[in-house]
């Protein structure tokens, strides 16, 4: 008799499981929007350091604040790799983890 309830439970895990993931998936791709262009990507670790320097102006120092002017110049001058480049630059100067999404 235990032979004969273990296919059936195993096929019933096998539908819960099938059902909580149909669900599940489509919750998943609609949780965060994610910059995916490199101006975008720009913008976004723009704002990280307008935000840390608003909050701490004297952190950083002349380095860090060269780098950020330099990335800015590049993100707007049509080269967003280098400018992002610059900005994880500048923001590892100023002792902060550069919060950049993935493409």
């Amino acid at each position: 008799m235990k032979r004969k309830a273990a296919p059936v439970i195993l096929s019933g895990l096998c539908l819960l499981l099938t059902v909580c993931t149909a669900v599940a998936a489509p919750v998943a791709q609609q949780a965060v929007p994610r910059p995916t262009k490199p101006v975008e990507r720009c913008q976004a670790l723009e704002t990280q350091a307008s935000a840390l320097l608003k909050a701490h102006p004297d952190l950083g120092g002349d380095r860090a604040q060269a780098d950020l002017g330099k990335a800015r110049s590049l993100c707007a001058s049509g080269k967003p790799a280098q400018g992002l480049r610059y900005y994880v630059k500048g923001l590892h100067l100023m002792g902060a983890q550069p919060n950049l999404p993935k493409p």
